[in-house]
């Protein structure tokens, strides 16, 4: 018998035979490229994380300290600082307060006060003998013998209670022997104190925490005999 080959159909046919070998072999085919579309599905690059602010340079930064305050300048027509206290400002005479006078008051002063104590009375913080607050920023002094019944002086400014547990003053009264060391401390505050009149030396210290932008102290001292 007699076979003819035809070119064509011969290519064909080879083709055929070699496609269905590789698959039966395990040949792998051909991976086909990525389409476009299938190269969009790809995860994107993550974005840039943007630059995130120091502590230097934060637009919130921590507020500045209290500066410490200054020094002020507390003086009396009646005695020298340590020195004694005339007996008419003191329980052996007429009980008067005795005059006051500061000075060196610092920038952004809105009021002042005044507390004067015993701390050698042997009760806790000293007794209390007088307390003056929200005297105005411009006021230089108390003079002699204030009012003690007066919740409200001059200007506006407030009196609280002495240790006594009465308004106004009460002047230095140790119990015969040594001499007593009495302070009288005036404090430049930055703002007035939201206080009755009658607030406590305690109440005056703990509304003024904060707002001290000076202060300072005069001592004097009294003693009396025996006898008396």
């Amino acid at each position: 018998m007699r076979v003819r080959f035809l070119g064509g159909g011969a290519a064909l046919v080879c083709a055929l035979i070699l496609s269905a070998c590789g698959s039966q072999t395990g040949v792998p085919a051909t991976t086909p490229a990525p389409t476009p579309a299938a190269a969009s599905a790809l995860p994107a690059p993550a974005a840039p994380v943007p630059n995130v602010p120091s502590a230097a340079t934060s637009p919130n930064p921590s507020p500045a300290p209290v500066p410490a305050p200054v020094a002020l300048a507390v003086t009396s027509t009646a005695f020298s600082n340590g020195g004694p206290i005339p007996p008419k400002n003191t329980c052996s005479g007429d009980n008067l307060s005795p005059q006051i006078a500061w000075s060196g008051i610092p920038a952004g002063t809105q009021a002042i006060a005044v507390i004067m104590d015993d701390p050698d009375a042997g009760v806790s913080g000293g007794f209390v003998h007088w307390v003056v607050f929200n005297l105005p920023a411009v006021q230089r002094s108390l003079e002699e013998n204030v009012e003690k019944a007066r919740t409200q002086l001059s200007g506006g400014a407030l009196q609280g209670n002495n240790g006594s547990g009465k308004l106004g003053y009460t002047g230095p009264c140790p119990p015969p022997g040594n001499p007593h060391t009495y302070r009288f401390f005036v404090y430049a505050l930055s703002a007035p104190l939201d206080l009755p009149p009658g607030a406590t030396k305690l109440q005056v210290s703990a509304a003024m925490a904060g707002k001290i932008l000076g202060q300072g102290l005069l001592m004097g001292r009294f003693g009396r005999a025996q006898s008396q």
